[in-house]
């Protein structure tokens, strides 16, 4: 008698390996906020430390799976923090206190005439609670708002930014129309759902530049008159998408970062409108989606280019590391944030906030649900919760928020957060949006020739917390070779 030894090999976290034992760790749920989509994790501690974070199974969501960012980049939470207000003096960043970096802003703010320039740039890890302070202070003293991705799309009504069809849906799509939109690095538990279509017998057509999903898809080019033809009915895939028993467009993020958003707009509401075919917008960050909902995020791009933050008198740089300052002489730069990442050297006045895993914070996902993170230890040093420092300021400013226990609301009763955001919201008139239906009136025209492709340059490095992680910077040496890098040892 003869056996064959069929050899096992389990897969270990090589950062977690032979770093503790199950029985000393202490387990807490939260969500995914690298990802849009707000996938249900596990971050398992030891005293203050992160030892390892694991897929939470939602089978409505993300069922066992999550992205390599968050699994491996929680070493990046405790390099490189902020931990002290910090005040510019004779051109050196100095240690400081909370009473008087406040004083000196609050200051600042009271002799700015209303006339002044004053403006909030917003990082994609802003809470919920956060912006609804930002939403006071944009009322009281006439703040502008803006995404740090310049983001440009109709607020008016929800179903114009969100996913429109929960992801446990996409089991009956057949045809996918990807448009400026890279799943595999936006929100790789979406491209994993339509991978599993494509394995079924879906299809996915592509309208972008080259790129690798992980599967097999029909790029159409990058031709924008080739997108005009298909929405009026004149190309190939025309007949396809209407023939087709379910499809689904989708919208990538890059279309509403270029100048000609609302032309882009305007084309693919008349797809919409005409055709019946269910259209979905791929935000890369909830931050934006919430911003939408309160209705803060100026919707012009006059004061930018290229990402670039033109002169103002106020900056007030909340989370947002993504940009550029072009920094006048009399301007004052303020940096609220975690890490002391690309902006902050180059601000006035530091703020040091907290991460998402440091507080209770709300998230709006791409469905446009409701989710949170869990308090699991305190930020470092003198860090405070974000949403506080801005309630700090205004009561310096003289201006009582009065009860916030809305904020800190249980996630049990988290239904009715989104009614909470409509009262912060001023609707526009309906008209605004008439606008938006009338296509070949001489809209089309004025779409660039500019090649779309990915608002997500590196997936591994594409925020402060990530940029901070060892793990981080080895994966994105090893799969990005577009990037120059330092030698990492």
């Amino acid at each position: 008698m003869s056996f064959d030894v069929l050899k096992i090999g389990a897969l270990t976290s090589k950062p977690y390996a032979f770093t503790a034992r199950s029985w000393e760790l202490t387990s807490v749920e939260s969500i995914d906020f690298f990802d849009p989509l707000c996938s249900s994790i596990r971050v398992d501690t030891r005293g203050s430390e992160i030892m390892r974070i694991l897929p939470k199974v939602n089978n409505k969501l993300n069922e066992e799976w999550i992205s390599d960012k968050v699994r491996f980049s929680y070493d990046g939470f405790k390099r490189q923090r902020l931990s002290v207000p910090m005040l510019r003096i004779n051109g050196k960043l100095e240690f400081s206190t909370w009473e008087i970096v406040l004083s000196k802003l609050a200051n600042y703010i009271k002799t700015r005439s209303k006339f002044d320039s004053l403006r909030f740039i917003l990082g994609d890890f802003v809470d919920f609670e956060t912006q609804i302070f930002v939403k006071f202070m944009v009322e009281r003293f006439g703040f502008d708002v803006f995404f740090q991705d310049l983001s440009e799309f109709n607020q008016d009504f929800s179903h114009n930014y969100l996913l429109n069809s929960n992801v446990e849906s996409f089991s009956k799509f057949d045809v996918f129309f990807l448009i400026g939109s890279n799943p595999r690095l936006e929100s790789p538990l979406v491209n994993l759902k339509i991978r599993r279509r494509v394995n079924e017998g879906a299809r996915v057509f592509y309208f972008g530049g080259n790129i690798d999903l992980g599967y097999k898809i029909i790029n159409l080019g990058s031709d924008v008159n080739d997108l005009v033809r298909v929405v009026e009915g004149k190309h190939l895939l025309s007949k396809i998408l209407i023939n087709a028993i379910n499809p689904l467009v989708i919208i990538g993020s890059s279309v509403f970062q270029r100048n000609d958003a609302k032309q882009f707009y305007n084309l693919l509401s008349y797809l919409k409108k005409f055709s019946g075919i269910d259209v979905a917008f791929l935000q890369n960050s909830s931050a934006r989606i919430q911003g939408a909902d309160l209705n803060i995020v100026n919707l012009n791009k006059n004061n930018f280019v290229k990402k670039e933050i033109k002169s103002a008198n106020l900056m007030y740089i909340l989370g947002a590391d993504n940009v550029i300052v072009n920094k006048q002489e009399n301007d004052l730069v303020v940096y609220q944030g975690h890490h002391g990442d690309r902006i902050a050297s180059f601000a006035d006045i530091i703020l040091p906030g907290s991460t998402p895993i440091e507080k209770d914070s709300i998230y709006f996902n791409l469905e446009g649900k409701i989710y949170g993170t869990n308090f699991i230890f305190s930020p470092p040093g003198n860090a405070r919760t974000d949403w506080k420092i801005l309630k700090a300021l205004n009561e310096v400013l003289g201006y009582s928020i009065g009860n916030e226990s809305f904020l800190v609301i249980e996630i049990d009763t988290l239904f009715n957060v989104r009614q909470i955001a409509h009262m912060f919201t001023t609707f526009k008139d309906v008209s605004y949006n008439k606008n938006y239906i009338n296509l070949f009136e001489n809209k089309i025209s004025k779409l660039n020739k500019v090649t779309l492709g990915s608002s997500v340059e590196d997936f591994y490095l594409g925020n402060s917390i990530s940029r901070a992680s060892h793990t981080m910077a080895l994966a994105s040496k090893r799969f990005n070779k577009t990037v120059n890098y330092i030698n990492l040892k």
